[in-house]
């Protein structure tokens, strides 16, 4: 009969998420039980899979058709754990998110946020080395969505009123603005194995985000709205669980996004389609961040010595040292 109970209570929980949550987080998961199944020898497995797909600066500059580390990178995570706490994360946010933007525009901010975080990460550790001289990130294998969660968590921090005190674990409290380069400075004194580029880049597409710089990377509604009317996707819209961009727009946002009311619901929405927030609007903002979860467990790195050599890397062939496993 528990059995029964817990089962009914994971169904109604899974028939309340909308489709693009739902779909983000299959794939983590997909990619991560993927990796458990697979024998080790395999490139998709998890003893393999970070080593042939992670992150990796080195490696892309000796070897360009890598390039899709930058994308494939954020799918992967290190264990149970890591995978838990980024997904727990996720969810906290995604439904509410996915149903003030619609499903279609979710996925475009989702996917946008991985490719340009990959660019971002690999454009950072080549400043680092060839500016400062400082090869450690150029070095680094990581791994893990949490970049994309420290860029949702930025977004909602610089939303808040400037005054707006947040708080970290262990009841530390900080200005809204300075919320998420508190969040990366504890993150990194708590855990110093995780990984300060992959956070910081998060919070860097997010400002990014916010002035409108990336709004050419996402669609404009009149083309979701006529991609969604399309013969070939009525089959998909009419799913229940699917958010129709006309009814993203015609909704209010869920109660536990609009503590300010209508003022911080317009606000959010103009700077997700790709407005220009003011910083001068006043936005009465109470909850506290889900995403701050994500600290716990997150991108691991493992950096390796600067060597006098280096290889060219045949396509699929892993670094030659461990990535780390927390």
């Amino acid at each position: 009969k528990h059995t029964k109970m817990s089962t009914n209570a994971i169904s109604s929980w899974w028939a309340g998420l909308p489709m693009g949550t739902r779909v983000t987080f299959s794939t983590n998961v997909f990619f991560y039980v993927l990796g458990l199944c697979l024998p080790q020898d395999w490139s998709l497995s998890s003893h393999s899979a970070a080593s042939h797909f992670c992150m990796y600066p080195r490696a892309i500059w000796s070897a360009p058709e890598q390039f899709y580390r930058m994308f494939t990178s954020a799918f992967l995570h290190a264990n149970l754990m890591h995978i838990a706490f980024n997904m727990f994360s996720f969810i906290q946010s995604g439904p509410s998110l996915e149903h003030m933007l619609g499903t279609t525009r979710f996925f475009c901010v989702i996917l946008c946020f991985v490719a340009v975080l990959g660019v971002l990460y690999y454009a950072v550790s080549l400043i680092s080395l060839f500016a400062f001289g400082f090869p450690n990130f150029f070095h680094e294998c990581a791994i893990g969505f949490s970049g994309v969660l420290f860029a949702l968590m930025t977004i909602e921090s610089l939303l808040a009123p400037p005054d707006r005190l947040l708080s970290l674990p262990f009841g530390i409290q900080v200005p809204s603005r300075w919320y998420p380069w508190a969040l990366l400075v504890f993150c990194q004194v708590i855990m110093p194995g995780v990984s300060f580029i992959g956070h910081m880049v998060g919070i860097l597409g997010a400002y990014l985000y916010m002035l409108g710089a990336l709004r050419w990377l996402l669609p404009s509604e009149t083309f979701i709205d006529r991609l969604e009317e399309y013969p070939f996707a009525r089959r998909i819209v009419e799913q229940p669980c699917f958010v129709a961009s006309i009814h993203a727009r015609q909704r209010q946002m869920p109660q536990q996004m609009q503590p300010g009311g209508s003022n911080f619901r317009w606000v959010l929405y103009d700077c997700f389609t790709g407005c220009v927030c003011p910083s001068s609007v006043l936005l009465t903002h109470t909850h506290t961040f889900p995403l701050s979860a994500s600290i716990l467990q997150d991108r691991h790195t493992q950096r390796q010595p600067s060597t006098s050599s280096f290889s060219t890397f045949p396509f699929l062939s892993p670094p030659p040292f461990p990535v780390a496993r927390a």
